[in-house]
């Protein structure tokens, strides 16, 4: 945001440059009129110098260096004043009454018989200052004053007679060449020379550098319907009656009388402008009024405001009003036309800016701060405006933002709105919806409920004041729009922050006197400005303590001293730590006990888990004992069994039938204390390794399975112990083959044996059988043709 402001100022400069640029290009003699009548006279008399017709006095004309039209009131007194000019007289100019004959039946022959007629009448608000001093002529002579001309015109205005807006009216009170122009359109036209008397007055060139004319230039005036000393165009009355006018020469009388004659004019006679600047004296008074009430309310801001972010804020949208009271005020002093368009056109730069800026109020107040120098809310309006901008200042090459009715050469005075500029309204709008719509938030959450009522009032004046400005009614389009938008919003502002829709901190000061906390704010002097029970003195090392930024400081055993730097000095603050102190005395002391116990629990605990591993190591073996000390004890008859038989072998296989289950019987045991599943194929690995042994007896197995799968360990053990009883039972009744076929599903397992001899169900021991029926499995025994068959199922198949 810094940034903007930086180009907003650089902008500024460089209009100001281009205008001083502009006003030390002017070496070409120019000629500057306000009369499209003479200005052809002129054109028609010389090729030498620049003509140009311009809306700007005279004074302003010479001050930039242009010979400029005038009136000899005007030349006499700028060169007795001491101003080195040349006046060049050339033709005559008299206030009259216009008539149409047509429309008005009264006789009509002097400025006091205008009270008597019924019809509305019209004077030129362009040449107030000659009306009044001939109506003033009219009733008191040489030393009339402009109050007597005043006076009469509000009388005629009470009584409904007066008009300077409706140019249709059948009576005008204007000079008798804008009567000649009148007439030139309707014949029905009357131009009466006032009886009671009335003023004309010489207009000519006045020029600070000299001047050559032709001699034909007389002709050419005349040509032009204007009127010199001794010829005039027919349409003039005729020259004898021309005697009751009088060329006014005192120049002095005339400035004093028509000092204020417009603002009169506009607030006594007609009542307007009563509440706005009434004329160019005003404007910049008020304007100047203002940007030093701003000014100083942007310093005061500093003393109120604590949010650095929302401070920002407040400067961005006081700059771009000073700006624009600055622009304008610079606007009304340049006389050239492009120069005063851009500044114009500037208006529009400032106004976006108040908007982002209170946009970005609204994104900064009770937020934390961010590294982000535009936020995200802002960007896209920061980018549409750019290019807004960029369409305004280049408005003189497409006329998309204004459309000027006579073209920009001819003046800029007379234009319409354009897309460009009902577009910026439209970005503006939202800006300041949004910006309604947070306060309005605001409010509703604030403890008093009227606040809803500030933004509301707000809103709706900006937005009727816009609407009335560009609809061009009167009480809008002819008040000052920026003092107008400047008083409203610093004012809406100030309502904010007295309401606390914008956080402040002006009770600050009380707040803190009445803190619990013992502290005070230094100057960087280390001199008191605010203390809250504090009552301790620095010593120059505490002090060097501080400006290094050391905290905290410890005052004694209690006390501690905290510092931070502040704007514009030092927060010192006591913080008391004797509480803390006494804590940590009380934790010290109770974590020694706790050490203690806690030394005393380990010992507890380490015999405790000595003593369990040796309960655990019994009840594994207790476990392991009870899972195979039938085979065991089996195992134990068979060395005196081998010794009463001559022929051994098939007890040998028995023997090595039983040592091999008795082994992976016990390595599925300590499995199962790990893991709660068991591999198929390690399981088909196990009963291979049991039928290799049975080969011994020439009793071939083939086993199979239908994939490796994931069994329970329970069902597991039980489908091992039935192959082993299959092939225990095989070797000793001669069998010479065995096929078994494992199928695992999702419901259920089940192994399939088929032998060369039949093999019964009671093979398998009481013990096998009941851990077969709590499994929920049965075997079941199949007799084929030619293959006999038996048939081990359990529930539950694979695990996942």
């Amino acid at each position: 945001m810094h940034k903007k402001i930086k180009i907003s100022i650089l902008v500024m400069l460089l209009i100001l440059l281009c205008t001083l640029f502009n006003g030390c290009m002017n070496h070409i003699k120019t000629i500057s009129v306000n009369n499209k009548d003479y200005f052809n006279a002129l054109k028609c008399d010389n090729d030498e110098y620049n003509l140009v017709i311009s809306e700007r006095s005279a004074v302003d004309n010479l001050n930039n260096g242009y010979a400029a039209q005038a009136d000899e009131l005007l030349a006499k007194s700028l060169m007795d004043s001491g101003g080195h000019y040349y006046w060049y007289p050339h033709y005559i100019t008299t206030i009259v009454i216009a008539v149409d004959t047509s429309k008005v039946k009264e006789n009509i022959n002097s400025f006091n018989s205008l009270a008597g007629v019924e019809e509305k009448i019209y004077i030129d608000s362009d040449y107030y200052n000659y009306i009044t001093a001939s109506i003033g002529y009219s009733l008191k002579k040489e030393n009339y004053r402009l109050d007597d001309a005043i006076n009469y015109l509000k009388e005629m205005e009470r009584n409904g007679k007066l008009s300077n807006s409706n140019t249709e009216l059948p009576i005008w009170i204007c000079t008798d060449t804008q009567a000649v122009k009148l007439k030139r359109g309707n014949k029905n036209i009357d131009i009466i020379i006032p009886n009671d008397g009335t003023l004309s007055f010489v207009q000519g060139i006045l020029s600070p550098y000299p001047l050559c004319f032709e001699n034909n230039l007389c002709n050419n005036i005349n040509q032009n319907d204007l009127r010199t000393y001794n010829n005039a165009s027919p349409l003039y009355p005729t020259q004898e009656k021309y005697s009751n006018a009088v060329i006014y020469t005192d120049y002095r009388h005339f400035n004093e009388q028509s000092t204020n004659v417009i603002k009169k004019m506009r607030r006594t006679v007609f009542e307007q402008r009563r509440y706005s600047t009434a004329d160019g004296q005003e404007h910049i008074l008020s304007a100047v009024f203002f940007i030093t009430l701003t000014v100083l309310w942007i310093a005061v801001l500093g003393l109120r405001v604590i949010n650095k972010r929302v401070k920002l804020s407040f400067i961005i949208i006081g700059s771009m009003l000073i700006l624009w009271l600055t622009a304008r005020c610079i606007k009304w002093q340049i006389n050239s036309p492009m120069i005063e368009r851009q500044l114009w056109y500037s208006y529009y730069l400032f106004q976006f800016g108040i908007a982002t800026g209170l946009l970005y109020l609204t994104s900064v107040t009770d937020k934390p701060s961010s590294n982000k120098i535009i936020p995200l809310r802002i960007l896209p309006f920061t980018v549409v405006e750019l290019f807004l901008l960029c369409l305004i200042y280049t408005n003189d090459y497409h006329q998309l933002a204004f459309s000027f009715y006579n073209g920009i050469e001819n003046g800029s005075s007379e234009y319409t709105y354009g897309i460009v500029y009902y577009l910026s309204m439209l970005c503006i709008g939202l800006q300041t919806f949004i910006v309604l719509l947070w306060l309005i938030v605001r409010s509703i959450k604030s403890p008093n409920k009227l606040n809803i009522f500030y933004p509301v009032t707000f809103f709706l004046l900006i937005f009727l004041y816009t609407v009335a400005y560009v609809m061009r009614l009167p009480f809008a389009f002819e008040s000052d729009m920026t003092v107008v938008i400047t008083f409203i919003i610093l004012a809406f502002i100030e309502v904010c922050l007295r309401s606390s829709l914008i956080p402040t901190n002006t009770k600050y000061k009380n707040l803190f006197k009445n803190s619990p906390l013992k502290m005070e704010i230094l100057n960087n002097y280390f001199e008191k400005e605010i203390t809250a029970n504090f009552d301790y003195c620095l010593t120059d090392k505490q002090k060097d303590s501080i400006i290094n930024g050391k905290s905290p400081i410890k005052l004694d055993e209690n006390t501690l001293l905290f510092s931070k730097k502040i704007s514009g000095g030092y927060v010192v603050w006591q913080d008391d730590i004797s509480q803390l102190n006494k804590m940590y005395s009380n934790t010290k002391t109770t974590v020694e006990k706790l050490r203690a116990t806690n030394a005393l629990i380990r010992k507890e605990e380490k015999a405790r888990r000595k003593y369990l591993q040796n309960e655990e190591k019994i009840d594994i073996c207790n476990s392991l004992e009870s899972e195979i000390s039938d085979k065991l004890k089996l195992l134990s008859l068979l060395p005196e069994k081998m010794k009463n038989q001559s022929n051994n072998s098939l007890l040998t296989v028995k023997a090595a039938l039983l040592l091999c289950y008795i082994k992976r019987r016990c390595n599925m045991f300590f499995i199962a204390l790990e893991e709660k599943y068991f591999s198929s194929d390690e399981l088909s690995m196990y009963i291979d390794e049991l039928g290799s042994f049975a080969e011994y007896s020439k009793v071939k197995l083939l086993c199979t399975n239908n994939g490796n799968k994931k069994l329970d360990i329970e069902h597991a053990n039980l489908m091992y112990e039935f192959m082993y009883n299959i092939l225990d039972e095989a070797t000793q009744t001669k069998c010479e083959y065995i096929f078994a076929h494992t199928e695992i599903s999702d419901k259920e397992i089940s192994i399939k044996v088929i032998s060369s001899t039949k093999i019964n169900s009671n093979i398998f021991d009481k013990k096998f059988m009941i851990s077969l029926e709590k499994s929920g499995g049965k075997i079941i025994e199949q007799n084929d043709d030619d293959n006999l068959g038996i048939w081990l199922l359990l529930k539950g198949g694979e695990k996942q």
